[in-house]
Parts: C-alpha cells; sequence; structure tokens
C-alpha cells in the first residue's frame, strides 16, 4: 500500500494477493493509508481501479468519503475527499 503526495493530494494504490482477498484486507488498508495520508495534510486521494473490479470499487465506494467519478478506455478514476471530520478531532 502507498501513496504519493502532490499539493494535498495523492494517488492511492494497492494490490491484495489473491490468497488474501474476502478478507477485509482492502478496507484496512485504506483506512490505514488515509490515516498516513491526513497526518501529513493530504486532504484528496485519486485512485483507478479497473472497470470490471467490483470488490474494489466497492471497498472505496464503501469507505463513505465523498466520491467523483470518470470512466474512460475501462477505467475508473475515483477522487475522494478524505478531509477529516470536524466532529472527530474536536477536544474540549
Amino acid at each position: 500500500a502507498r501513496f504519493t503526495q502532490v499539493d494535498g493530494e495523492a494517488r492511492v494504490a494497492f494490490v491484495v494477493a489473491d490468497a488474501y482477498q474476502n478478507h477485509g484486507l482492502a478496507p484496512m488498508l485504506l483506512h490505514r493509508l488515509t490515516t498516513a495520508a491526513r497526518s501529513v495534510g493530504i486532504t484528496r486521494f485519486t485512485a483507478e481501479v479497473l472497470a470490471e473490479n467490483r470488490a474494489m470499487l466497492s471497498v472505496f465506494h464503501n469507505a463513505g468519503f465523498p466520491i467523483e467519478s470518470k470512466t474512460e478506455w475501462g477505467t475508473v478514476e475515483l477522487m475522494m475527499t478524505i478531509a477529516p471530520d470536524l466532529t472527530e478531532t474536536a477536544t474540549d
């Protein structure tokens, strides 16, 4: 799992080996990448997913981030806003 940062945005990519798919690893990796990215000021992720990869598309859509997407040449580009919820970071 990794991300590369440019001006508060990052391209995110990860692969789960076939033997480990359907065990909840992709959502966990996305959560960890989100935490790491937020800690360095990243507020948006971009990911490219093959259009037929329904499982991975579901991982991104089920993460709860606002998503914009576009499909081109069999690839879906997802742009996700990962800015933290202000109520989660507020302390009294």
